[in-house]
């Protein structure tokens, strides 16, 4: 029988996955809204850009459903889009983007803690 602060730690990481694939699916539509109604250098690629935001917060959100039910696979995609975030996130408290950079750090690191703990490698690695 699982141990149940495994599972619950389980559930929170497919919960964190899901609202930060969530989030990249409403940021993507908010920036083609903005490039679509504003005058961007480059329209296509502000649309392009906006296109990879709504089709990577699918693919993060299709991860936390397959986490959700138990499935190992998924954990290894997520830490690799958690792990991306850090550098842009560093680079966003460097240009004085404070705001942005602790919003795209904190949950980015929070998953990465939650995905290192032994509950959730040992349940992550039963199923």
């Amino acid at each position: 029988m699982p141990d149940v602060e495994a599972v619950g730690v389980v559930r929170r990481i497919a919960q964190l996955l899901g609202v930060e694939g969530a989030a990249l699916i409403v940021l993507g539509g908010v920036y083609a809204v903005v490039s679509a109604t504003g005058r961007p250098e480059n329209r296509l690629g502000a649309e392009l850009a906006a296109a990879f935001l709504v089709v990577l917060g699918a693919v993060v959100v299709l991860l936390a459903r397959a986490i959700a039910a138990g499935r190992n696979w998924p954990r290894t995609p997520a830490v690799v889009v958690n792990v991306i975030a850090l550098p842009v996130g560093l680079g966003l408290l460097q240009g004085h983007l404070y705001v942005a950079g602790v919003v795209l750090l904190l949950p980015a690191v929070t998953l990465l803690w939650l995905t290192a703990t032994p509950e959730a490698r040992e349940r992550l690695r039963e199923s």
